[in-house]
């Protein structure tokens, strides 16, 4: 009987313990929400100090760290949360947004990778795998990319954006076009979005339009457009 209540208060000494660590883990929630980025690594120090196998104290501790610049810190405790819950796709996710500011760019691929096997109905993980595949100059994979998140999300403005841009590159002009409009149906004050659609209009000779085009970007504060206007639209 006595190591019946031994165990007993044991397992309500350590329940005690967690929910003592929880109060401070939600504490450090609300720091965040505010971007009180300190404070909220203050609070989730002593949660896992409370805790040393808090999943949720080490992820968001990992990514207050990477909010504060402190990358290689932010990866070890992502690892560690990873190490607890090596089935949590956010957490590959955020290592990789990680790994991508140091410029590890390999490691942040497989990371990306292992949160989309994870949970493949992410738009982001797949919007942010495509901007590294950019970096990477892997073009198609990019796209393919930028597809799936778009797939996924319909109003992923930034992918039609980008997936515009690639399709320039490879000189898909009226497809890069149909991109860019749809990004400015999504947000019709993207004035970088006019001033890319303008471009790829006066490379198929649309000049009227491309300066319509080119005239709503400078108004919206995109200054690279003026160049342009001064040589097509006067």
């Amino acid at each position: 009987m006595r190591k019946i209540i031994t165990l007993l208060f044991f397992v309500l000494s350590i329940y005690s313990y967690s929910q003592d660590s929880e109060t401070y883990v939600n504490t450090a929630m609300r720091m965040i929400s505010s971007k009180n980025y300190t404070m909220a690594l203050e609070n989730l120090n002593i949660a896992i100090e409370k805790n040393p196998i808090s999943y949720k104290g080490y992820i968001l501790r990992g990514m207050v760290k990477g909010e504060l610049g402190d990358y290689n810190s932010s990866i070890k405790d992502i690892s560690k949360a990873i190490d607890l819950k090596p089935n949590s796709s956010k957490a590959f996710y955020l290592r990789g947004i990680a790994k991508v500011k140091l410029r590890d760019y390999k490691g942040a691929l497989n990371d990306y990778s292992s949160s989309i096997n994870l949970n493949p109905k992410i738009s982001n993980f797949y919007f942010n795998r495509g901007v590294l595949k950019d970096i990477l100059k892997d073009v198609k994979g990019a796209n393919q990319d930028y597809s799936k998140a778009i797939e996924l999300n319909p109003t992923e403005k930034n992918a039609f954006f980008n997936r515009g841009n690639n399709r320039q590159k490879i000189n898909d002009i009226k497809g890069a076009i149909d991109d860019y409009s749809k990004a400015i149906e999504i947000n019709n004050n993207d004035g970088e979005a006019y001033y890319s659609r303008g471009l790829a209009k006066l490379k198929l000779n649309k000049f009227q339009s491309a300066c319509e085009d080119l005239n709503t970007a400078y108004r919206l504060g995109d200054d690279q457009s003026k160049s342009l206007i001064l040589k097509y639209c006067n």
